[in-house]
């Protein structure tokens, strides 16, 4: 890909990331985007034996219907990230990229920019979320494929996801949003909700 290229990739993905935020992802984008991953994410979901609306519905999301920077440039639906050096990805010296990312955390760490913050009531008492602006380094993939395998890997293998994969193998779909909205996959705490919303969205282009 020439740089002339990345950079239009970049700002599309830019401008749709901004339009889905609002909830402003017009029908074509999105149909666009199911048309173009629903053949691997149901490959994806034979090998691990998951609905092709769990992978349709995650990668929609992290993606901003796959018009990410991650997703278009470097083939990452789910931003996974590559930081640590014990990370097996790294350890196997697979490719990488380092971009900026916004995530909630209970505390800002060094060389974080703290965008926002949000409180709620806890028994009682107040506790403060941040939104914060943080680089990371995250995992390249050759195609949308192998991002959508990755994907399936971690919710069979990590004890946390197993709620969510029993309740999309039994074809619960809001039990799936909760339990993933809770599993700490994510640090935003709507998590859950937003999967939800955006299986509306994509819903009924799935067959």
């Amino acid at each position: 890909m020439d740089r002339r290229t990345a950079n239009i990739l970049v700002a599309v993905g830019t401008l749709a990331a901004l339009l889905y935020a609002v909830g402003g992802m017009p029908v074509n984008k999105i149909l666009a985007y199911v048309r173009a991953v629903l053949d691997g994410a149901k490959r994806a979901g034979k090998v691990y034996n998951l609905p092709s609306w769990l992978f349709i519905t995650a990668g929609g999301h992290e993606s901003a219907m796959g018009l990410s920077k991650l997703a278009l440039l470097h083939n990452n639906f789910f931003g996974f990230t590559a930081d640590s050096p014990s990370d097996p990805w790294n350890v196997a010296g697979k490719p990488r990229v380092n971009m900026p990312t916004h995530e909630w955390v209970s505390k800002p760490a060094q060389g974080d920019v703290v965008v926002s913050q949000s409180t709620k009531m806890v028994e009682g008492k107040p506790v403060i979320t941040y939104y914060v602006a943080r680089p990371r380094w995250f995992r390249k993939y050759a195609t949308p494929y192998d991002s959508f395998l990755d994907y399936g890997r971690l919710l069979t293998t990590a004890p946390r996801y197993a709620p969510a994969v029993v309740a999309a193998r039994k074809g619960d779909i809001a039990e799936t949003w909760k339990a993933l909205g809770s599993s700490g996959y994510a640090t935003d705490p709507g998590y859950g909700t937003k999967l939800a919303g955006v299986y509306r969205s994509v819903a009924q282009y799935i067959s």
